[in-house]
């Protein structure tokens, strides 16, 4: 597994993919073993992380391709649904590796942030605005934003300003830089996960009138958005408050392992102390959710008006039961690892390269429109389309990786000759 490549992976690294069966040399295995113990990854975290990518492609495929009706009244929405909660754990993971990775710096955060970003704002332009003007996104679509062809100006603008997810994560990755640049304190991320809900609930969509400004503070903690509003200049899905809770949450989990492990020599040693974090992270989880979800129960339209612009309650239920989901993943591992080979296997690879096959199936599904519509499909067309995205992405992904790795063979073979030399 790739050591500084973590939520960005196969984007700008130069680590190798998972190698084929064929390629010489070191596998990436081989290279976790020959790390220091201090630096070697928690592969539960990565797989989780896989785990919610995964879940990511399937639960966009029914967003754009299921009808509203099987959304929210068959077997297959309801689980989707309830599986993608569990898609807050790619946060925890984040912030936890973030911690463990040798670039977790100022320079590191910033890099990261603003490549995401530019990838970010370039997938609006790859998944809508194209498509859009090649005719392949049908009038579905449009209507459901209120519009009708042909587009106004003002709604290729919006289009592209739209922000899900990456502009979130770029935008924290800028706030984490700069934050371990001041401090390695687990107790000030603690603080600030509880803070960065609260920073959310208070003061959801506060703007001055000024669209410039105020595109930029939605990025940061945009109102809730139940029906598109064709008047609008943008929708931001993901504003950083609350988001950024399970992330600070995993970057204090991600610094305290850090201080545990650091000087040990023995995996015996690593091991008693991960099964201490778990511990503490059951601990966490039932509080999280003990405390969020009475809340999310009983006054839902403060603390869980929709999932996307949750309240307080909402982001710590959401970040109690996900490092519920990093306990549980953690008893799979060590109980059921031999007969689960496979499983940790496709997790592991999905994990290495989280922002690409997130980039690759959406833009995926968005043309994918022109074959399955929007908003059409029942179960059955439903369980239909989800081969074509998830193939799709694990096919494209394939041929970038394999591209790599001749590249990266080529890069070898000129170098070996002047080396002789």
């Amino acid at each position: 597994m790739a050591d500084d490549d973590d939520d960005i992976q196969g984007l700008h690294s130069d680590t190798p993919s998972a190698p084929s069966p064929s390629s010489e040399g070191p596998t990436d295995e081989d290279a976790e073993a020959s790390r220091p113990l201090a630096q070697r990854r928690v592969r539960v975290v990565d797989q989780v992380r896989g785990a919610s990518v995964l879940l990511m492609i399937l639960v966009h495929t029914m967003w754009i391709y299921s009808s509203l009706e099987t959304q929210e009244n068959t077997w297959l929405g309801s689980t989707l649904h309830v599986l993608a909660q569990g898609t807050c754990a790619f946060l925890v993971a984040m912030g936890f590796s973030f911690m463990m990775s040798s670039r977790s710096s100022l320079r590191g955060g910033l890099q990261r942030g603003l490549l995401i970003l530019a990838v970010a704002w370039g997938m609006n332009l790859l998944k809508f605005i194209i498509p859009l003007a090649l005719g392949v996104i049908p009038d579905g679509f449009i209507a459901a934003y209120g519009w009708e062809r042909p587009l106004e100006a003002r709604h290729w603008v919006q289009l592209m300003l739209n922000a899900d997810i990456l502009q979130m994560a770029g935008l924290s990755f800028l706030i984490m830089g700069v934050l371990i640049h001041v401090t390695r304190n687990k107790w000030v991320y603690a603080v600030l996960a509880l803070a960065g809900g609260a920073v959310g609930h208070v003061i959801q969509g506060a703007n001055v009138g000024v669209r410039p400004i105020d595109y930029l503070l939605d990025l940061f903690w945009a109102w809730e958005i139940i029906k598109p509003d064709p008047d609008a200049y943008w929708f931001v899905y993901f504003p950083v408050f609350p988001w950024i809770t399970p992330i600070f949450a995993g970057m204090a989990f991600g610094a305290w392992y850090t201080e545990m492990i650091d000087g040990l020599k023995y995996e015996d040693e690593v091991e008693a102390k991960q099964n201490r974090m778990y511990w503490v992270m059951l601990v966490v989880g039932l509080l999280g959710v003990g405390v969020g979800a009475p809340l999310v129960l009983k006054y839902p339209e403060t603390h869980f008006r929709q999932f996307f612009h949750t309240g307080w309650g909402g982001i710590v239920y959401l970040t109690g039961l996900n490092f519920l989901i990093l306990v549980g993943a953690r008893i799979l591992e060590r109980y059921l690892r031999h007969i689960l080979w496979w499983l940790r296997a496709t997790l592991d690879y999905f994990s290495a390269r989280v922002t690409s096959m997130y980039l690759v199936s959406w833009i995926l599904i968005c043309w994918g429109m022109g074959i399955f519509g929007f908003w059409e499909q029942d179960v059955e067309g439903t369980l239909l389309a989800i081969p074509f995205t998830l193939g799709g992405t694990l096919l494209v992904q394939w041929g970038w990786d394999t591209y790599r790795r001749r590249r990266r063979r080529q890069r070898t073979a000129l170098v070996e000759p002047a080396v002789a030399e």
